[in-house]
């Protein structure tokens, strides 16, 4: 239980370092960190609704800040969306989709990010949770339906690679 705390704590302090207050001043490993330690919480507890939000306040109040570090929130933020909803995730599903509306061109940015997105696919993957392994195919159909016809067969073969045999 302690380790929950400090992490809730840590998080609040980065939240509150980085977006409540309009000074900004770090250093690019820190920043790189912050995007690290949140896919870190989300893999740990994909309904935890502080990450998407954590991201949306960065993309708010320090837009150009994200956009130095979408390879780091890209790949999250289209795996978040592809989780399995029910009554609890809903929402947060929903705050994902929304973040990646708002970050993403649309399938163009899938096309320009796969050298980002496969890796954590692959990843995610390799978990022993089945329902990591429903996100990654999910996420893994809607790349195969939005890019059929336009990707490089590199891609394409990376992707069905990825596939069990």
């Amino acid at each position: 239980m302690k380790k929950k705390i400090c992490k809730k704590k840590y998080l609040k302090f980065l939240i509150i370092f980085f977006f409540y207050t309009n000074y900004l001043v770090t250093q690019e490993k820190s920043i790189k960190n912050l995007f690290v330690k949140l896919d870190e919480l989300y893999m740990e507890n994909s309904a935890n609704r502080s990450v998407p939000l954590a991201i949306q306040a960065i993309n708010k109040r320090h837009n150009d800040l994200l956009k130095d570090y979408l390879d780091d929130v890209l790949p999250l933020a289209f795996f978040a969306k592809h989780e399995e909803p029910n009554d609890e995730n809903k929402s947060t599903i929903e705050l994902w989709k929304e973040l990646w509306n708002e970050i993403s061109p649309g399938d163009a940015g899938i096309r320009i990010n796969l050298h980002v997105i496969i890796p954590k696919l692959e990843k995610s993957l390799d978990e022993a949770s089945w329902l990591r392994k429903t996100q990654a195919g999910n996420a893994i159909h809607t790349i195969a339906m939005r890019l059929s016809g336009t990707i490089d067969s590199a891609r394409r073969l990376s992707l069905i690679n990825l596939l069990p045999s």
